[in-house]
Parts: C-alpha cells; structure tokens; sequence
C-alpha cells in the first residue's frame, strides 16, 4: 500500500480532478459521537433486513430512504391516513 503525505495526496487528486471527475474537494472533522452513531444506524438498518423489516421508500424526488418497519411507525402512518381521510369528509 502506498502513503502519501497529506499534501502530496491533494496535490495528486488536484492535478488530476478532470479525470477522476472530481468537482469538489472538501475536508471536514469528525467527531467520536457521530462515528458511534454512524455505526450503531448502519447495526440497525443490517439487523433490521435480516429480520425482514427493512423497506425502501421512494421519494417523489426519486431519491430513495431505507427505515425499519415497526409497530410504531406503523401506527404513526396509520394516524396520519386516519386524519388526513377524516378532513376530506
């Protein structure tokens, strides 16, 4: 594997963003709590497809959301359609 030294690496990706197709380069900092909440979302969204609970929504942007049926989010829905039926009477 080979390192490169911070500078030399951005150098690299500058001198040859027409071809890697890169627009933008940014950097940011991290922090410990969203390392640990990254991981403890992607446990649940692999727990949740091995339960068979895992569903991907489409959005009207065509974007697509993955989230984790449960009794409460389906209760929520079902609220939602309740009262939103009821204002069309």
């Amino acid at each position: 594997m080979l390192f490169l030294s911070n500078q030399n690496f951005f150098s690299e990706l500058q001198d040859r963003e027409e071809e890697f197709g890169i627009s933008d380069i940014q950097l940011g900092l991290t922090t410990l709590e969203e390392v640990f909440l990254n991981i403890a979302k992607q446990a649940e969204l692999e727990s949740a497809a091995a339960e068979g609970t895992l569903v991907t929504l489409t959005l009207t942007s065509g974007e697509s959301v993955q989230v984790r049926v449960t009794a409460f989010s389906l209760g929520i829905c079902l609220s939602i359609l309740k009262k939103s039926s009821s204002s069309w009477l």
